[in-house]
């Protein structure tokens, strides 16, 4: 899980994707629900900056009734989504390249 939330704060969101994808099925084996909301809040945030919002919302939804189940509170939940959503993102590459003159 650390893995994916470091990938999603550098924009690597195909990296955050294939990590959240290979971890799923053993963390639902464990039936560990805390972890597996914060795996598809990671999912969905990364879905939605690639784009795909369709899939990125259906994330999102799901993690919402595992988050309730493993962190218990509302409050809890909304302050995992709140911190997941607040992770720092890498500007796209384009937009971090400068040419010898500053310019980009």
């Amino acid at each position: 899980m650390q893995m994916a939330a470091f990938a999603l704060s550098s924009g690597q969101y195909d990296q955050v994707l294939s990590l959240t994808q290979r971890a799923t099925p053993a963390v639902t084996r464990e039936q560990n629900a805390a972890v597996l909301a914060t795996l598809q809040m990671l999912r969905s945030e990364a879905l939605a900056a690639t784009g795909r919002t369709a899939e990125a919302q259906a994330a999102r939804l799901d993690s919402l009734g595992w988050a309730r189940y493993g962190f218990g509170s509302e409050a809890q939940v909304q302050a995992r989504l709140s911190e997941v959503s607040a992770s720092p993102r890498a500007a796209p590459p384009a937009a971090n390249r400068t040419t010898t003159r500053g310019v980009a």
